[in-house]
């Protein structure tokens, strides 16, 4: 039996066949999900998701660039119509 703090819902449940042909359930930490553009919603290029990027520098993480929650049609969709709002205020 598991202590008791792994035993919580948490913790994904996986099955695990033991050599003795003796079934059990192991307990392990659950996937995190991969980011999303806030925009249009397509998966992020770039970012470490999961238990790995734990293991990683904060700056090794995240994209250094401006709208990092952005993908790069959205932030160059968005950057063409700043720019032409600011020709136009001029």
């Amino acid at each position: 039996m598991p202590a008791p703090r792994l035993r919580s819902r948490s913790k994904r449940r996986v099955s695990v066949r033991l050599p003795g042909n003796k079934s059990v359930v192991h307990y392990k930490p659950r996937l995190g999900l991969k980011p999303k553009c806030r925009n249009c919603g397509k998966p992020l290029h770039g970012i470490v998701t999961g238990r790995k990027g734990l293991k990683l520098s904060r700056s090794a993480r995240r994209i250094a660039r401006p709208f990092s929650d952005l993908c790069s049609e959205c932030m160059r969709d968005l950057l063409i119509k700043r720019a032409i709002q600011h020709a136009q205020q001029s």
